[in-house]
């Protein structure tokens, strides 16, 4: 995805979250900005690697319900890369980003 693809790409995943009435589609809109964030972090193992470690970095402002859901399928990693409140791989840790 380039950078105008992952914009819409996040555009119509949030456009989704807000419309969602369940947590299976709360979830799937936010699995949405995982795929757009993850396309810009070539040095992120795999996309479901990177999921894990979003979840955890993001985990405060994703809805209980779809968080739940994400993570029986990505659970928080042991060792975190991505900064709390950030999406950049291998920003854990990092003093410029605190």
């Amino acid at each position: 995805m380039n950078y105008r693809e992952r914009e819409e790409h996040k555009e119509a995943a949030r456009k989704l979250l807000s419309a969602a009435s369940t947590a299976e589609q709360r979830a799937s809109a936010v699995f949405m900005l995982i795929e757009a964030y993850f396309h810009r972090n070539g040095a992120a193992p795999s996309l479901e690697v990177y999921a894990s470690h979003w979840l955890w970095a993001t985990r405060h402002s994703i809805p209980a319900d779809a968080l739940h859901l994400l993570l029986q399928r990505f659970p928080f990693p042991r060792h975190p890369k991505i900064q709390p409140g950030y999406s950049d791989w291998g920003s854990y840790g990092q003093p410029g980003y605190i």
